[in-house]
């Protein structure tokens, strides 16, 4: 994206609530176009305590170009590039953790002598339009940023079934300073709401009616976003807390070697968070037998990376297929796989 590559962690499984996550990537891994990453990169969070049940207002599977006007279809839309600027559905850029198969693409030009901007790709019916709600929700949609530097907010009607320009509704601006994949949320019933067309109060029930966009100076001119699954929350109220037990984290990390698979060489990753007694990494056949060994590591804190050429340790060749190593630090162990190729 913008020559960026980008890497976007999903879950494999749902996280637990109130407990810390810290997440790791290591170096090796090499984008389309040959770089490689040269450091590990950390992301650490804690998931709320607070449980929430969701309803999927748009997953953006069926009828969107039925359910969602052209920009240029809304006299809101102002400021831009007719011809660079369309929504379009696409297959490739899709949100993972929900393994959707198509997502709402816009293409967007500003028009640089223009006063005033404004992309208004509006909610003309289906589904989507029926679903109705109120302030006591959080409002939510997946959206792939360009890192532009653009703006972009949800629409509301408000009063339903009442239709009026004056109940149209609109969170703040988000600025859209993300590559890949955000969740991007407006709680209504603690949020402030933006200025547009209504009276910046949301006090009747509320259905979608659009996603809009603005250009801000030293944004970029032209872009591409990709809008997935527009969805709703209402918190689930727990009378009695439940009581977690404290999360163990090892002081180390042992990571996936790379290449994997691999034909002569590979490199194995791994970080000690704290100063160790000892640490040694040895490596297994499919059988358990120990085909190599590396002891006396370096105990201080730091990441390390051990290479490992295509032989046991009497230096003969090691056959095709599934090995294991092994990090020991102290008295605790980590194992992963590996897979050689010849």
């Amino acid at each position: 994206v913008n020559n960026q590559s980008v890497i976007s962690y999903i879950p494999e499984k749902p996280l637990d609530n109130g407990v810390k996550y810290i997440g790791r990537v290591f170096p090796g891994i090499t984008d389309m176009f040959g770089n490689k990453m040269p450091r590990y990169k950390s992301i650490v969070f804690t998931v709320t305590a607070r449980q929430f049940e969701t309803s999927l207002v748009e997953p953006f599977e069926s009828d969107i170009t039925a359910n969602w006007w052209n920009p240029s279809s809304s006299g809101s839309t102002i400021g831009i590039q007719p011809d660079t600027t369309f929504r379009f559905v696409s297959h490739e850029i899709v949100n993972p953790l929900t393994k959707s198969t198509s997502s709402l693409g816009l293409s967007y030009g500003w028009d640089g002598t223009a006063s005033d901007w404004l992309i208004r790709i509006y909610l003309s019916g289906g589904a989507p339009k029926n679903i109705h709600f109120d302030k006591n929700h959080v409002l939510e949609m997946y959206v792939f940023g360009d890192g532009s530097g653009n703006k972009f907010r949800f629409c509301v009607d408000d009063k339903v079934p009442q239709t009026a320009a004056a109940n149209h509704e609109v969170s703040p601006w988000y600025t859209i300073d993300w590559v890949g994949w955000k969740l991007v949320k407006w709680d209504m019933s603690t949020d402030s709401t933006g200025t547009w067309l209504g009276d910046g109060i949301l006090d009747g029930m509320l259905r979608f009616d659009s996603i809009q966009l603005s250009h801000q100076s030293g944004a970029a001119p032209i872009g591409m976003l990709y809008f997935d699954d527009l969805q709703i929350k209402t918190l689930i109220p727990t009378s009695v807390p439940r009581e977690k037990e404290p999360q163990q984290i090892s002081g180390f990390v042992l990571g996936q070697n790379y290449p994997n698979p691999f034909n002569n060489a590979t490199a194995i990753p791994y970080q000690l968070l704290s100063k160790a007694k000892s640490v040694s990494l040895f490596i297994f056949n499919s059988l358990g037998q120990k085909v190599a060994s590396f002891s006396n590591l370096n105990p201080e804190p730091g990441s390390y990376l051990i290479h490992w050429q295509m032989a046991n340790d009497t230096s003969q060749p090691l056959s095709s297929g599934l090995y294991y190593y092994e990090l020991h630090v102290d008295n605790q162990t980590q194992s992963r796989r590996m897979i050689y190729l010849k």
